[in-house]
């Protein structure tokens, strides 16, 4: 810190009132638990996991309690992409655009709450953000599309839609309005990774009301993708199987 950062910059904030490391013993950083590499392996858990309430409790004990910033300019040399300024004043910009986009985000649903289809008591029962990340290169199985119970490849996989929206007993009476678009591109592309796959998607109404959207789903079902009209009761695991 620099060593007059006191007197030139936050005058007249009183002595007994400023931050001081006298008497304080340095703490190391509470470190934040990530897997290891082998148990990254084949799984949706989270490769990075957060601070525990004690954990992160403790962390904010090592803070000196500022409360007004001492300019010791530590911020700035942390920032890698320089975007902290402390010279930068309040300014209004006027843009002329187009369009405005609103991306309030969402939150998933617990799937578990629709215990009828098995999710989280079968291994081969997936959400669809869980496939998508299978179907990613970069994902847990490399793009791969198989079956978590036993590896091998998956040979038939149904979508089932509104699970979860569209239903009051979920409290989710709204159409999540992108599960019908995402279920098609999710079963072309498994169909690109798993030549010869036989894909189904069970569903209530297709809402394919994007710009070419429905020219899309059109698409789908010409290259082998299967649309039924229903909403399954239920998902069975068959013994035999083992599936």
């Amino acid at each position: 810190m620099r060593e007059d950062r006191f007197e030139t910059s936050i005058k007249p904030i009183p002595q007994e009132l400023l931050p001081t490391a006298k008497g304080k013993a340095k703490i190391k950083r509470a470190a934040t638990p990530a897997l290891s590499v082998t148990e990254r392996v084949n799984n949706f858990k989270e490769v990075e996991g957060g601070l525990t309430e004690v954990a992160a409790l403790a962390e904010t004990e090592r803070c000196l309690n500022c409360a007004l910033c001492s300019e010791c300019l530590q911020c700035v040399g942390a920032c890698d992409q320089n975007a902290v300024d402390h010279c930068m004043k309040d300014r209004t910009i006027e843009l002329e655009v187009g369009s405005v986009i609103l991306t309030p985000g969402f939150t998933e649903f617990a799937a578990e709450k629709k215990g009828e289809f098995g999710f989280g008591r079968y291994p081969n029962v997936l959400t669809s953000v869980q496939f998508e990340r299978m179907l990613s290169a970069s994902g847990p199985f490399e793009g791969h599309v198989i079956r978590p119970s036993d590896g091998k490849p998956a040979r038939r996989i149904a979508w089932i839609q509104c699970v979860g929206s569209r239903d009051t007993r979920c409290g989710n009476e709204y159409c999540s309005s992108v599960c019908c678009m995402v279920s098609t591109k999710q079963a072309l592309v498994a169909a690109d990774h798993q030549p010869g796959l036989e894909a189904t998607v069970f569903y209530m109404d297709v809402r394919a009301y994007g710009k070419d959207f429905d020219q899309y789903y059109e698409r789908a079902k010409t290259q082998g993708v299967s649309y039924i009209k229903s909403i399954p009761s239920a998902c069975c695991r068959s013994p035999a199987l083992k599936i």
